[in-house]
């Protein structure tokens, strides 16, 4: 479709449509007009394969001009040429680089030589890929084709067809420039506003002369143009700007009125703006630098190819609420939450009150103990704070530990120690004594509340601050004691306390990453879950990961600020959830793979007594899922997976939809708004699409470092997230593996992911994990450590010959490990230090 059709842009709102009439140039002549002006007469046109040349040239051939088609894509220009001859014009193509000076010239002689001498030019060649100066320290090269593009090749040829122009003493020469010639320069446009500028001041220059010969020289100082390369994000294309054909109608003013300068109204205020508040200006600038992103093009990516979705755009806040159904809301609850998150602030217990001055009887945790409402919850909060307030002195610098399994005292005390403006360190229910007092000596915590079942731990430990448990025991105090008895006076803290989530440990000492996170780092994120997807208001979802992991937790806020009934279980058992689905009506389900896996591995008659005609969306995370496991998912329980990856020190990454899955099984989506993934090298450059490398996200969610120091790699604002992976030319990104888990075996780098997802498909095989082993020859060697399902039997040679006819030699595991069950975290990843004990 040509980029001049109305379908190619999407239709704009009525206020930026409205804003576009008020603030841009208009004023297209008559047909008959522009007949008495260009017809008969041989127009040059260059770039002319796209945009504004591409309409201009339509335009004018439709008026009786004869266009000479100018630009560097042979096929585009005979496609243009081609609907213009079907259209009864005149149209001829001639394909010439304007960085090639050479080529410049000799297409100025062939033109002369073919029709004597060239009416009207219209020079309209641009480029510009829109690039930050920290994508463009080892690409010098596009700034010479840049230079080259827009000063060098329109100078030279202008420099050979003005004799005969001013010679006859007739001809017009049409500049098509940018109102960023003549305001300060904005980020990303430095190059292609430096040599646009060159050329308008050699122009402006040139036509003192010119115009003194009868030759005349226009200049159209165009406002924002809905083309790619002037409005290659959805942020630009949102901006009151002009379609090209707009934008093609400026250009025939100029030829029928002859005026020198066409520009819009509001430029000489702007310029005198700039030069009396330039530092204002600048501030703005870098305002707009910070909340975009570099085109596409300029990361790396390509085009996205046909039959592709691409990266989907995200709408404003309030549509997202909109589509979330937070929208409309009464003028009285929406004073009331305004006045919690006044009260509270940007914490989790200010979206908890948020809900419960909204809906109080909504239904907020159902556990194995029943239901409480977010009034109730709210309540118990708050008081719970108090009571942690006089007992312990909870509060800033004196955090809350918490150690529980999923019930109501984990959200109860997490929303308790939030409201007192206290830090809350989730700790792993898995942890040992020792591995505990680990992590609580680089932790200054007033008191600890634990389950009843982690009270040992806690003891070996030697842990000395206070401890509350969550049932009724002899250890010490009991959340409903604390509750009952509290004064319910609750100091309200200034500052929002950290939430410092630790690291799963799989490979060592487990590492706190703290974040205090900011309501406007979590808008885009946000806006991206509430659009790409279905959470509604008031829905019932289903959290089945532990709450003191980063992915638990984060939905648990989520669906706190929805105002959401959250389903919970201590353990996961996938007779429970199916059960949760059908008879609570469950929305949405948080899962990570290997729970998935467990629910598929049901007998399907389990699975279909079961309606899961209520679940909109399954939400998985936390480990790699394989694309054949997300594939048979789908399959049993229909298209609403999705795949999303992050991480404890850079939060939220990027998601995949169940389209995304279908497209490209095994890729974790596309980044959401307000975050930017990048694939680096190993001496920082970043790689082309389908190369593998590091992980890099660019994030406001990021940690602020761990715990008694350290933090992640970050280059140029983008945070490691310890993985390798490769982005394809859709723009998805697709992680390969974890730099911890690589094995270097004889030379050769092997991801353990792509083995383990080929033996996983094996239909013997339960579970699988592979991991590198030490190897006196090659230096590492693989092994496999194997479940094979009940009632099947398989042996090493079955699975080797298995794995020949689908993997490289070098990726052949030397050892296959055959176990009953592979240990695993509360997470369900694989603890590697249990399978290779010192």
């Amino acid at each position: 479709m040509s980029e001049l059709s109305p379908n190619t842009w999407p239709r704009q709102r009525l206020r930026t449509r409205l804003a576009s009439w008020l603030l841009n140039p208009h004023g297209t002549p008559s047909l008959a007009r522009l007949r008495a002006a260009v017809g008969g007469k041989t127009v040059l046109i260059t770039g002319a394969s796209f945009g504004i040349g591409e309409a201009t040239a339509r335009f004018l051939a439709s008026a009786g001009a004869k266009v000479l088609l100018a630009a560097r894509s042979q096929e585009q220009l005979d496609a243009v040429a081609t609907a213009i001859r079907s259209q009864g014009g005149t149209a001829e193509v001639h394909r010439v680089d304007l960085t090639n000076m050479d080529a410049v010239a000799d297409l100025a002689q062939r033109l002369l030589a073919a029709h004597g001498s060239i009416d009207i030019v219209v020079n309209n060649a641009g480029k510009s890929i829109r690039r930050s100066v920290a994508l463009s320290t080892d690409r010098f090269h596009d700034f010479e084709r840049t230079i080259g593009v827009n000063y060098m090749g329109p100078v030279r040829l202008l420099l050979a067809l003005l004799p005969e122009m001013r010679r006859r003493r007739a001809g017009q020469i049409v500049n098509v420039s940018t109102f960023g010639v003549r305001v300060p320069p904005g980020p990303r446009w430095g190059a292609y506003q430096a040599s646009k500028a060159a050329f308008d001041t050699w122009f402006r220059s040139m036509g003192i002369e010119a115009r003194s010969d009868g030759v005349v020289t226009s200049t159209i100082y165009m406002p924002l143009v809905y083309t790619r390369m002037s409005a290659p994000t959805p942020t630009l294309r949102g901006l009151p700007g002009l379609y090209p054909e707009q934008a093609a109608g400026l250009v025939a003013r100029a030829i029928v009125r002859k005026s020198r300068v066409i520009a819009p109204w509001w430029l000489p205020p702007a310029q005198l703006f700039g030069v009396l508040f330039r530092r204002s200006v600048e501030w703005l600038l870098g305002f707009f630098f910070r909340r975009s992103t570099d085109s596409p093009r300029a990361m790396g990516l390509a085009e996205t190819p046909e039959g592709t979705a691409g990266p989907p755009r995200t709408p404003s806040l309030r549509r997202a609420f909109r589509t979330a159904g937070l929208l409309p809301m009464r003028p009285r609850n929406l004073v009331r939450m305004a006045r919690a998150v006044v009260v509270q602030g940007g914490r989790p217990s200010s979206l908890c009150a948020m809900t419960a001055r909204r809906s109080p009887t909504q239904p907020a945790v159902i556990d194995e103990a029943g239901t409480v409402t977010y009034g109730e919850l709210r309540s118990r909060a708050e008081r719970l704070a108090a009571a942690l307030q006089d007992q312990f002195g909870v509060g800033e610098n004196r955090g809350v530990g918490v150690m529980c399994r999923n019930h109501r005292g984990f959200v109860e005390t997490v929303l308790a120690a939030s409201a007192a403006g206290a830090d809350v360190v989730l700790i792993n229910t898995e942890f040992p004594g020792p591995q505990l007092a680990q992590v609580l000596a680089h932790h200054q915590l007033a008191c600890i509340v634990h389950d009843l079942e982690f009270a040992d731990a806690v003891n070996q430990s030697r842990y000395s601050g206070g401890r509350v448990t969550t049932e009724p025991s002899t250890v010490g105090l009991n959340l409903d004691e604390l509750i009952v008895s509290s004064s319910g006076k609750l100091t309200r803290a200034r500052r929002s306390g950290k939430i410092v989530i630790l690291t799963s440990g799989t490979t060592g000492t487990p590492k706190g990453a703290a974040r205090s996170p900011k309501f406007r780092s979590q808008s885009g994120p946000l806006r991206t879950f509430l659009t790409r997807v279905p959470f509604r208001a008031a829905g019932t979802i289903l959290i089945a990961p532990p709450l003191f992991h980063g992915m638990g937790f984060a939905y648990l806020n989520l669906s706190l600020f929805l105002g959401a009934a959250i389903v919970i279980h201590r353990r996961f058992d996938p007779h429970a959830v199916l059960d949760d689905i059908d008879r609570r009506k469950v929305g949405v389900m948080i899962a990570v793979p290997s729970m998935l896996r467990r629910l598929l591995d049901l007998p399907e008659s389990v699975r279909t007594s079961h309606n899961f005609s209520s679940l909109r969306a399954v939400l998985t995370s936390g480990a790699a899922l394989g694309g054949e496991l997300g594939t048979r998912f789908m399959e049993a329980f229909g298209p609403c997976l999705y795949n999303l990856y992050g991480s404890s020190e850079v939060g939220f990454g990027a998601i995949a939809t169940p389209e995304d899955l279908r497209a490209a099984p095994g890729t974790v989506g596309y980044a959401p708004a307000g975050t930017e993934l990048r694939i680096l090298g190993s001496d920082g450059q970043t790689l082309s699409p389908g190369q593998c490398g590091r992980v890099f996200v660019k994030t406001g969610l990021a940690f602020s470092g761990y715990v008694g120091g350290g933090t992640k790699e970050v280059i140029d604002g983008f945070m490691s997230t310890g993985d390798f992976g490769h982005i394809d030319v859709a723009g998805r990104l697709f992680v390969d593996g974890r730099a911890d888990d690589m094995i270097i075996s004889g030379g050769e780098n092997v991801f353990p992911v792509e083995v383990e997802e080929v033996l996983a498909s094996h239909p013997a095989v339960a579970e699988v994990a592979v991991f590198g082993a030490p190897d006196e020859q090659f230096g590492q060697r693989l092994r496999a450590f194997v479940v094979v399902r009940d009632g099947m039997d398989i042996g090493e040679e079955a699975l080797r010959t298995y794995l020949k006819e689908r993997v490289a030699r070098f990726k052949l595991p030397r050892d296959f490990v055959f176990l009953p069950r592979l240990p695993r975290n509360a997470l369900g990843k694989v603890v590697k230090r249990e399978l290779f004990p010192a």
